[in-house]
């Protein structure tokens, strides 16, 4: 029951910021190899540790990466940061979580450089694109990792 709990958790935290979800996920299935009714493997427990490391890795680097790709400056970066926390206090947070850091990155890329509307909106854009690849591959991430945990105890029903 932990493991579906923490699996869970980290479904949800793969896409709120204040909550890490792929390492939560991995917690859940840390959970299910120690227990009696699930019968992982360590080397599943351990791919799926690299998997979600690297993925948690991407998570943080993506959108600045992408925002520079985008001919963003540092400026926008921290912009799509305090958007995507700022887009958590909305009454629709998960709307807020996707905009917020399009909104956050424009208007921070926008100040730092007030007569290029150009380069704020490529900015913008480029933080918008990595916040959806990183939050796509962490989402990717907590399904595998509850599918294995669900095959994993299915298989030992039978």
């Amino acid at each position: 029951m932990l493991a579906f709990f923490l699996i869970i958790l980290g479904l949800v935290g793969a896409f709120l910021p204040a909550l890490p979800g792929p390492p939560v996920s991995w917690l859940g299935l840390l959970a299910a190899f120690f227990s009696a009714s699930a019968s992982l493997s360590f080397a599943t427990v351990a791919v799926s540790f690299v998997v979600m490391t690297a993925v948690t890795a991407m998570d943080y680097l993506l959108p600045p990466a992408m925002t520079r790709k985008f001919g963003g400056s540092r400026a926008g970066g921290i912009g799509a940061t305090v958007g995507l926390v700022a887009g958590l206090f909305l009454p629709l947070p998960v709307l807020g979580v996707i905009l917020c850091p399009f909104f956050g990155a424009f208007i921070f890329e926008f100040l730092n450089s007030p007569d290029d509307t150009a380069r704020a909106f490529n900015s913008a854009w480029g933080a918008f694109i990595g916040f959806l690849l990183g939050t796509g591959a962490k989402a990717a991430v907590a399904v595998s990792f509850f599918w294995i945990l669900v095959l994993n105890l299915v298989k030992g029903w039978f």
